[in-house]
């Protein structure tokens, strides 16, 4: 069965971006639309066939099939082939034999069902996703790298991994991705692409990474958002950018452009410039070692990016109570000694309320997949929606050792990470003390308000994650919720709760 989700991806591989009508014809698809006997039911953008093997073996069902997708598809719409293995070339005969092209062959990864990312089979684009994206095993990871060099080995890729497929359109017609070659005009016909579905699934961007021949990183990355389901805590990152991204820029970081942005029917599009380097979650889970090196750099920026957007200004009350109170309670709810943690949070809030204590600007998403490096090149920041202008410091120091010792370390349960780096006797305690105290000659603060910026950081995440994530969705920062009342409070019994 074809999801909802899965077809929402899908229909980006549309020349103009987005499939208005979909159909879906054979077997494989239990939830199929229309059979081969059906008149036309009108022109569809997006015709998804899915035969099973029976079918596949059948000439004459191959051919009505086929037949039966030139009538019914819409100009400038396309024909999404999911065949077994063995069937892929000659069904894609049966329909170049009707005046279609194939534009391209993509791979779902890590399954049909489960696709995070859709990779289409070209050198740039698959060489990426192996080394960069997808959730491989090593043995796999370098299997794949090798058929992606070798002569031949992306035909030998497309006909032995199960979860592929292929998109076909008319020869004289707009291919698909079309949409994506206005972020460069030497993309070719049909440029080469990664679809990427984040943890969130398509209520969160669907990112779309367009590459070039000779570049080994996405020349640009276009953002894809629905319109219609805003979240909590998301600004407009062109905006964000444009504001923020010349002093990150300056203290010594790369950042995005904006290249252009569009608005379709029920999604916004933000195109931006690719970013050269690798994600440095993967590279510290494959050498650990690279930690305190890579740390020390990302700190360095953080505290020139600091100092020179650093502000003093009077803390209000109304404003602890927005970013710090409010988020707390909507975390603490239900946490065995939340209510003794309110009443210790509200006390601090109330000692810093009035006060002159600074602020500076914040990305407010510094995890390791947003933090990108090409060798040792400098480093470079994506994703910037969560970004503010004015906000807590010490807050973006926080989130990344701890996500950067998560990614090293392997850890099952975020929270181990939170305890490692900032626990008396956690392992990591030294080194972020050594980064922390760095950070503090560039944003000088009492202690009390360093304290309290720690809370602001672990309790907004918590609120936007309640907020925003399915009610399937596991909440990883609930542990870290009852690490904070212990941290302020001490250890609370859960005898007869």
């Amino acid at each position: 069965m074809l999801y909802p989700d899965l077809l929402l991806v899908l229909g980006l591989l549309h020349a103009r971006g987005h499939a208005d009508s979909v159909q879906s014809l054979g077997g494989n698809d239990g939830s199929a639309t229309a059979s081969i006997g059906d008149p036309p039911a009108g022109p569809t953008d997006l015709l998804v066939l899915a035969p099973t093997t029976a079918e596949c073996r059948d000439r004459g069902w191959r051919s009505h099939a086929a037949e039966w997708a030139s009538r019914n598809l819409a100009p400038n719409g396309f024909i999404y082939v999911l065949a077994p293995r063995l069937w892929r070339d000659r069904v894609a005969c049966e329909l170049q034999a009707r005046g279609f092209s194939v534009a391209c062959s993509l791979v779902h990864f890590p399954s049909l069902a489960g696709t995070r990312y859709l990779v289409s089979l070209r050198p740039p684009s698959a060489r990426y996703a192996v080394w960069n994206l997808a959730p491989l095993g090593r043995v796999s990871r370098l299997l794949l790298s090798i058929g992606v060099m070798i002569p031949g080995g992306m035909r030998l890729i497309r006909t032995l991994l199960p979860a592929v497929g292929f998109a076909v359109h008319r020869r004289d017609e707009a291919p698909p991705l079309h949409w994506l070659s206005r972020a460069s005009p030497n993309s070719g016909s049909s440029p080469a692409a990664v679809l990427a579905v984040g943890w969130r699934g398509t209520e969160g961007a669907i990112l779309a990474f367009h590459f070039e021949a000779d570049r080994a990183w996405p020349r640009a990355v276009a953002k894809i958002r629905s319109r219609t389901r805003p979240r909590r805590g998301e600004g407009d990152e062109g905006v964000l950018l444009s504001r923020l991204g010349p002093a990150a820029e300056r203290a010594g970081i790369r950042v995005p452009h904006v290249l252009h942005t569009e608005l379709w029917a029920r999604q916004s599009v933000l195109v931006q410039s690719g970013v050269p380097g690798a994600p440095l979650a993967p590279l510290l889970k494959a050498h650990p070692r690279e930690l305190p090196a890579q740390l020390e750099d990302l700190v360095s920026w953080l505290a020139r990016w600091n100092r020179r957007t650093l502000c003093m200004d009077p803390i209000s009350f109304n404003h602890l109570e927005r970013d710090i109170l409010h988020p707390a309670r909507r975390v603490m709810s239900g946490v065995s000694g939340g209510g003794q943690y309110m009443e210790w949070l509200t006390a601090r809030c109330w000692a810093v309320g009035g006060r002159t204590l600074p602020l500076v600007a914040t990305h407010n998403d510094l995890t390791m997949w947003n933090v990108v490096r090409e060798k040792r090149g400098p480093l470079g920041v994506v994703d910037w929606e969560t970004a503010r202008e004015s906000s807590y410091p010490f807050t973006d120091f926080t989130y990344a050792v701890t996500d950067a010792v998560f990614a090293a370390e392997g850890f099952a349960d975020r929270s181990a990470a939170v305890a490692s780096c900032f626990a008396r006797i956690g392992r990591y305690r030294g080194l972020v003390l050594q980064l922390e105290q760095h950070l503090r000659q560039a944003v000088p603060a009492p202690d009390e308000w360093v304290e309290l910026c720690f809370h602001a950081c672990w309790l907004q995440h918590a609120a936007n994650e309640s907020a925003n994530a399915r009610a399937t969705e596991p909440r990883v920062f609930a542990a870290i919720a009852r690490l904070l009342v212990n941290r302020s409070i001490g250890p609370v019994s859960t005898e007869g709760n």
